[in-house]
Order: C-alpha cells, then sequence, then structure tokens
C-alpha cells in the first residue's frame, strides 16, 4: 500500500520532532484531521515514528470541531499502535507517558487554536469547495 499525504506529513513532523516541525506543516495536518476524510495508516510508517504520529493524532482528535463519528474513526486507526507496555518516560503529559515518548506537544498546541473554531471551519471548507466564505 502506498502512502498517502497525510502519513507523508506526519512522517516528517515525527522526523522532526514535535518542538521543532515547522507551524505551517502542524498546521497543514491539523486540518487534514479535523477537515479532511484521511484516516492516517500507521502501519506504513516506520515502527520508530508510530508512538509520535499516534500521540500528535491523539492530542488532535481531542478538539470540538470533530464529531463522534470521526473521532471514533481516528481512534480506532491508532489505537493498535498504542504500546501495551510503554517505555518509562519523563514527560509529564499523560498521554504522552501512555505513548512512550518525551515529546510533548502541549506547549505547541496554542499555535493551532485559531484553526479549531467553527468560523475558521466553514470558511476552511467553504475555501476547499470554491465557495467565498459566507459574510
Amino acid at each position: 500500500m502506498l502512502m498517502s499525504d497525510l502519513e507523508a506529513l506526519l512522517r516528517e513532523i515525527a522526523r522532526q520532532g514535535l518542538q521543532s516541525a515547522p507551524h505551517a506543516l502542524l498546521r497543514t495536518v491539523a486540518e487534514r484531521i479535523w477537515y479532511h476524510i484521511d484516516i492516517p495508516d500507521l502501519s506504513l510508517l516506520e515502527p520508530e515514528l508510530r508512538p509520535v504520529v499516534g500521540y500528535l493524532v491523539s492530542r488532535l482528535l481531542r478538539v470540538n470541531t470533530l464529531d463522534k463519528e470521526r473521532k471514533m474513526q481516528l481512534m480506532a486507526a491508532i489505537e493498535p499502535f498504542l504500546p501495551e507496555h510503554p517505555l518509562p518516560t519523563r514527560s509529564r503529559d499523560p498521554l504522552a507517558v501512555s505513548w512512550g515518548i518525551t515529546d510533548n506537544f502541549s506547549p505547541r498546541f496554542g499555535e493551532l487554536l485559531p484553526y479549531q473554531t467553527r468560523h475558521y471551519a466553514a470558511e476552511y471548507l467553504a475555501r476547499k469547495k470554491g465557495k467565498p466564505p459566507a459574510a
């Protein structure tokens, strides 16, 4: 199976690290998770990158822009890759600990706040469909 654009973007973030990845890359991935129908396939990624990608997707699916069905689809896609016995980590983020990673996305999550509002979602989806946003 070929890697999709979403998996390639997630791979790039994992390779660069959550603290080092450029804002534009994080924004693009967040928009793909929140406003597209793509479901990432972590099996297409290198095993060492899966915990970071799983953690990031798990963080992104915890916003109110996603409906329950979408959240369930995303969670079902990443849960098989959640380590049964994660490696010990010094992270204070319980979600990062459950994925066995030391990287923490919390400090950067605020950068994505403007893109998870209903107003932004409506504008984004209108642009995607080629329609002018409602006034």
